[in-house]
Order: C-alpha cells, then sequence, then structure tokens
C-alpha cells in the first residue's frame, strides 16, 4: 500500500523535530551549569499538529499523519528525558495571549487547533517541571509569574544510601510529608558517578570547550569590565578589565593563567579575539582570597556585541568564563557619543594588575568591576566623550538615591583632539572633523549615607544628549 505524503504534513513534521532539536541542543548546554537554578523559555504558538493524531490508526496502518504524529512523540520523549536529566525544566508561553481564533497556523478548525497547539505545550512544561502560560489575556503578568516562579525555590541536597557508582541516572521522588494535595516540582534525580575515577583534565581542551560554550563557567571567581574609549581605524579600541580571585591559599601564590577574549555577534561570528598568558605570584594581603586584575586592549566593530573574557589557572586545575555584553558607540552627524564610564579608586592600587602599562594613554588610572564601595573611599571617575565639529560639549555628572539628587557637577570639554581616517571594511571610524575630549573627576564618598545610589553622566552638543547610568552601593 502507498500514501501521498501532504506537503503540509511533511511541513509541520520537519518544523516540530527542528523545534525538538533545539530544545535537547540548550537542555545539553544548560546540564554543565553550575548555577542552582536553570530553566528554559520557549516561546511558540506551540505544534502545528495535534500528538492525538497518533492514536487515529495502529502502528501498522500506513497512514503519514499518523506516522508523523507517533514518530514526534517517541522524539518528544526522548526530549523529555534529556531535559529532566539535565534538570531543565521548560516554560512555555504562548505569545498569542487569548486569540480570538480568526486566524490560525495549521488548518482545520481554528478552535481545534488551537486546543492541539495548547496542548502541546502544556506538555512540554508538565513532563519537565516547567509551567505552561497559554491562552492568558495578559503577557506581561504572565512572565512576571514566569520570573516569579523560578526566583523562588528551595535548595534540598541528601546522601543516597547507599550510593551506588554507575554512571546511571537515578529517579528521585520528593513530596511533603503528610500533604498529599501539594504536588512538589524538583529535579527528577541525579546522576551517579562513575565506577571509576573521570581521566585527568586537560586544561588546554577544557579551556577551548568553554569559551566556546553558550554558558559561563563558574571554575574560578571572576568579574569582568569592558569600555569604549577612543574611535579608531579598525573600530573602537576597547579597554577590558578581569578580576581574578582565588580561594584561601596558604603561603605564596604562584600560578600561570592562559586568558582568552571572544567579541561575537548576534549571529555567533567572531568579530575580534584574543589569546595570552600571564605569571602571577603573590603572598595574600590578609586572610581570605587573593585577587588580581588583567588588563587588555581589543578593537571592537561598532555593533552589539557579546564577549566572552576567561582563564584557565594550571595551579589550579581550573577554568572560569564570564560573559558581558556591550555595544561600542558610532558617532553620527552632531550628536555628543559617550563611551564607558570606567570607575577606580584613588591612592596606591589595591591589586596587582597584568601586564603593566596596558592601559597606558587609555585609562588614566587602574579601573575596577566594583560595585560596593566604603565611606572611606574615594572615587575616580573618567568618561570619554565623542562629537562631530569642532564646538565644545556640556558633561553632567549627578549621583542620586531614588528621586533624591546627593551630587550634581557640570563641565564644557574642550576637543582634545580633531582626527580624519578613512573607512575600512564595514567599520564605522571618524571621519574629518570628529572631537574628542575626556571627563575625569574625584568623588569622595566620605560622608555619603549608607544605601544604593545611581551614578549618571549626560553629555550633550546642540541640544543632543547621550547618557550612561551605574549602580553602586555605599557601605
Amino acid at each position: 500500500m502507498f500514501s501521498v505524503v501532504d506537503a503540509n504534513e511533511s511541513d509541520r513534521h520537519n518544523y516540530g523535530q527542528a523545534t525538538i532539536d533545539v530544545l535537547n541542543n540548550v537542555s545539553r548546554s544548560l546540564a554543565s551549569s553550575r548555577y542552582p537554578r536553570k530553566n528554559l523559555v520557549y516561546v511558540s504558538e506551540g505544534m502545528t499538529y495535534g500528538l492525538d493524531g497518533a492514536f487515529y490508526e495502529n502502528e501498522w496502518d500506513f497512514k503519514r499523519e499518523a506516522e508523523f504524529a507517533r514518530d514526534f512523540m517517541v522524539e518528544m520523549s526522548k526530549a523529555f528525558d534529556i531535559a529532566k536529566h539535565a534538570g531543565v525544566p521548560v516554560y512555555t508561553i504562548d505569545p498569542r495571549g487569548a486569540p480570538d481564533a480568526t486566524s490560525t497556523r495549521g488548518g482545520g478548525m481554528p478552535l481545534r487547533a488551537i486546543t492541539r497547539q495548547w496542548n502541546t505545550m502544556r506538555t512540554i512544561a508538565e513532563n519537565t517541571g516547567g509551567l505552561a502560560f497559554v491562552g492568558n489575556s495578559d503577557i506581561v503578568k504572565a512572565v512576571e509569574q514566569l520570573v516569579h516562579d523560578s526566583d523562588n525555590f528551595y535548595l534540598l541536597g541528601f546522601y543516597p544510601e547507599p550510593l551506588v557508582r554507575d554512571g546511571k541516572f537515578h529517579d528521585v521522588d520528593v513530596k511533603i510529608k503528610g500533604r498529599s494535595d501539594l504536588r512538589v516540582r524538583a529535579r527528577a534525580g541525579y546522576s551517579a558517578p562513575p565506577a571509576t575515577p573521570p581521566p585527568t583534565v586537560d586544561l588546554a581542551a577544557a579551556f577551548n570547550a568553554a569559551m566556546g560554550a553558550a554558558l559561563p563557567e563558574g571554575g574560578i571567581e571572576l568579574r569582568a569590565f569592558a569600555a569604549p574609549i577612543v574611535p579608531g581605524g579598525r573600530g573602537v579600541r576597547t579597554a577590558v578589565t578581569l578580576q581574578v580571585s582565588y580561594p584561601t591559599i596558604a603561603g605564596k601564590l604562584a600560578d600561570t593563567l592562559d586568558y582568552a577574549i571572544v567579541a561575537l555577534d548576534g549571529d555567533g561570528k567572531i568579530k575580534a579575539s584574543a589569546r595570552k598568558s600571564f605569571e602571577f605570584s603573590a603572598s595574600p594581603r590578609r586572610a581570605g582570597d587573593v585577587t588580581f586584575a588583567i588588563n587588555d586592549v581589543i578593537d571592537l566593530p561598532t555593533q552589539p556585541l557579546a564577549l566572552r573574557i576567561g582563564v584557565a589557572s594550571h595551579r589550579l586545575g581550573k577554568v572560569g568564563v564570564i560573559h558581558t555584553a556591550i555595544e561600542p558607540p558610532r558617532v553620527s552627524a552632531a550628536d555628543a557619543v559617550l563611551g564607558g564610564v570606567i570607575l577606580g579608586y584613588a591612592g596606591v592600587a589595591r591589586e596587582e594588575a597584568k601586564p603593566k602599562g596596558a592601559l597606558n594613554g587609555l585609562v588614566p588610572f587602574q579601573p575596577t568591576t566594583d560595585r560596593d564601595f566604603s565611606t572611606t573611599d574615594t572615587l575616580r571617575i573618567f568618561a570619554p566623550v565623542f562629537w562631530r565639529g569642532n564646538g565644545t560639549a556640556s558633561v553632567t555628572l549627578s549621583i542620586r538615591q531614588g528621586e533624591k539628587v546627593l551630587v550634581e557637577r557640570r563641565d564644557m570639554l574642550e576637543a582634545a583632539a580633531v582626527e580624519t581616517a578613512v573607512s575600512a571594511r564595514g567599520f564605522a571610524v571618524p571621519s574629518s572633523g570628529q572631537s574628542r575630549a575626556s571627563f575625569a573627576t574625584s568623588l569622595p564618598l566620605a560622608g555619603v549615607p549608607a544605601g544604593e545610589y545611581v551614578l549618571t553622566i549626560s553629555a550633550g552638543v546642540s541640544g543632543q544628549i547621550a547618557k550612561r547610568e551605574v549602580a553602586f552601593r555605599v557601605r
């Protein structure tokens, strides 16, 4: 017996399989994450054919629609296992809210098609430990509920008795004693350690894998900061500071750190990269961790980018990678543009930085990634300003707590340089008549009440205003 394949059915099946592949890939990526809570948000109208089609005919029937549905259910079941073993609940959201059924993908009777789609979305959520938000008339509220559900959880642990070292996944059923009326959403189980110890970690391979992964790697405590400073012929020169913290170590610390930075665009294409190695040695100044800073300068194109910055410690045998977003500014006619706002401490440098002089000529002090300060600190603040023409730029600095303004300073900047450059392979570069100046000041925190504040720097030329804000806390 032969069957005629409906092109629409084939397309729907392909789209469904592609969705499963994406869910599986994301679940596998999240599996290695060290975060205590991780989830996946799936935004869709749902599949365009119903899972009930699998039961229309028996398994020996050659009807292609039923065959597709059965195949889809098998693959979906595998996806559920992958998500549960990775500890990744899937939250599903239908962006249509409460549709009026006047237009629906998938053909057939609109209400029936919508019901099928919602059932699929509910099935995905319920079988992975997530929640389904379908048919909601208030999408904003649905997203708020999703975030609230994800943010509120208990972190529990237990010791299996006996612990079977077989490398397999073991189911765990969590219940509340004496409350059979309540349903607990929890991880489906745990993966037992293998019977034989894992092979020695190849640090270089682990570092390469972490730099290429979609998620940060928390093997080493890192904090990073990147700020566009100067437009140039190859893009925008950007200052990068990576703070590396070691755990408590007795005696003198000596280590080799392999360092890497990669800039990726929205399509995941590498737009800039660098790799280096540094030798560190120091004795702890106090009980607790040891912190170093790595300074770097990289030329970035003027577009939204994701920076992956990481290190591999030969002493610890561990890898750490942190991700941050950046969008180097594009100078347009008559507009004032602010680079990054950089904070630092006045006085003697508080941590060793490698390599020495890496930021000379770009930033007048050692940047810090700290955003918690003491009333005994004096902050140094630096921000580059660019604009077209040869006029002056007005700059305003303000510190506010809520609506209350504690500090406000104004300044006028004269052009420090007027540059001429030629275009270079797609990068936005300074053209004739571009002005540049730097705003720099110090801010003693003595007398500032403890609390949370927002530092705002605004720059304007001919009525055009650019603004950047930095949140910080005073202890």
